[in-house]
């Protein structure tokens, strides 16, 4: 039996970035961090399900009907979870989630501040040592600086887009712009 091989050209082989998996140590404070940041709303979701469920905190009905609880911890998870995975993993956390993290721990400071009732400082001291807790402990932290360009004139911009769209469009012969 013979087999055949087709030469690779260099233009299609990608090459991956080495990621090497983080030691006993980072992985047990990326564990016990996340352990201590995920605790809290886990705790909360399971309460607030509960009080729906068996129909207790008849004051707070609409709140529970509606979801907002359920809401927030899907925020939360949704700023943690993806983090806590990828520091796990050894890799650098997307930009996207550690913007997520740094705005839910963000707007929920100004909120406490707003309405200081019901211990909502407390709630978010806890929610922003852990959550630094959980940065301190990545092997590799979020890049939050994007690269971003507004310059019309720029290669990537909108304006060099529209030019070579329009330059496709007419050199496949068609006469309709």
């Amino acid at each position: 039996m013979t087999t055949t091989s087709l030469p690779s050209s260099p233009s299609t082989e990608t090459s991956t970035p080495e990621v090497s998996r983080p030691g006993r140590g980072r992985r047990a404070a990326v564990a016990l961090t996340g352990l201590l940041a995920c605790a809290l709303p886990t705790s909360f979701a399971v309460s607030i399900t509960a009080m729906l469920v068996t129909g207790t905190e008849a004051d707070h009905r609409f709140h529970q009907l509606t979801g907002q609880g359920l809401l927030l911890v899907a925020l939360w998870f949704g700023a943690l979870l993806p983090m806590l995975r990828a520091g796990w993993r050894g890799e650098r956390p997307s930009t996207a989630a550690g913007y997520r993290h740094l705005a839910f721990v963000g707007v929920g400071l100004v909120a406490s501040a707003v309405s200081a009732g019901g211990g909502a400082r407390s709630l978010m001291v806890i929610v922003t040592l852990t959550g630094a807790l959980v940065w301190a402990a990545l092997p590799q932290r979020p890049r939050l600086r994007a690269r971003v360009s507004l310059d019309p004139g720029d290669e990537r911009g909108p304006s060099r887009i529209r030019e070579r769209a329009s330059d496709l469009w007419w050199s496949q012969g068609d006469s309709n712009p």
